[in-house]
């Protein structure tokens, strides 16, 4: 009887051994529970198209979870991940409103998520994404003025401006003095149109947290803004969309709470909606 080589009888060995080593693994993933593979799978995909910098299929990665019904139960659990996925997929677009409406969001007053944050705002500083970064740091010290280490980033990146005397002009002649003529101010942007917009392209993609998103951030308390978002909520109805009418008009109910032109509104287009 001929006897193999021992050389050979060792790669079988090897062989063998990797073989019953992949066996153990597919058995313990199948011993996982469903849910936990697919937040695991959710997790590890969006964290790969992240570090791509593939923003639209990341925020359609999150959108398909998020439409997911019923919603998984791992999901709420992931909100913290993906507010920050959303922060960054804003910031890599350069589009600076959205990335401060998703940090607004992100925050939410926990504090323990401040250096998350920060953290983010450094990285996008080094790539030179400077504006969204400044931008970042100033929304952290908004809501969490007694957090040094923001306080501190900011006062680096953008140090206090000395004010510097200035030498006395000279006095012109009697003849050609005139009044000097008070300058119009400088028109600041309409953030309320902007936001506006933004709720508007939102609604047309059927984006509901970004409609969500913009419509906090347009609703200050004022009540001509809870009236004219009302005013919007009544427009979509007419247009056959009350669901949408409905979500801003509690919105408004949740900005203000005893405001009776918004009860009246939520009142009617739930009586419209149930018939």
């Amino acid at each position: 009887m001929s006897v193999a080589p021992q050389g050979a009888l060792g790669v079988v060995v090897r062989w063998s051994r990797m073989a019953a080593l992949w066996a153990w693994l597919a058995l313990w993933v199948c011993a996982l529970p469903a849910a936990e593979v697919a937040e695991q799978i959710f997790s590890q995909r969006l964290q790969t198209l992240l570090d791509a910098a593939q923003w639209s299929d990341a925020s359609r990665h999150i959108q398909q979870a998020q439409a997911l019904r019923p919603v998984p139960q791992w999901l709420p659990g992931r909100e913290a991940e993906v507010r920050l996925a959303q922060v960054r997929i804003a910031a890599g677009r350069g589009d600076v409103l959205a990335a401060l409406a998703a940090a607004r969001l992100f925050l939410s007053g926990e504090t323990e998520r401040a250096p998350q944050l920060l953290a983010l705002a450094r990285a996008l500083h080094a790539a030179e994404e400077k504006t969204v970064a400044l931008a970042l740091v100033k929304e952290i010290v908004r809501r969490e003025p007694d957090f040094p280490p923001a306080i501190r980033q900011l006062a680096e990146w953008e140090p206090p401006v000395e004010p510097k005397a200035l030498p006395p002009a000279p006095k012109p002649p009697v003849e050609t003095q005139r009044r000097a003529e008070p300058k119009a101010p400088a028109a600041e942007p309409d953030e309320e149109a902007a936001l506006l917009a933004r709720l508007r392209t939102a609604h047309e993609q059927g984006n509901v947290p970004a409609l969500l998103a913009a419509a906090r951030l347009f609703l200050t308390g004022e009540r001509a803004r809870s009236l004219r978002l009302l005013e919007i909520a009544r427009e979509m109805a007419a247009r056959g969309d009350r669901a949408t009418a409905i979500t801003l008009t509690k919105e408004v109910l949740r900005r203000t709470a005893d405001f009776p032109p918004a009860k009246r509104q939520l009142a009617e287009l739930e009586a419209a909606a149930s018939k």
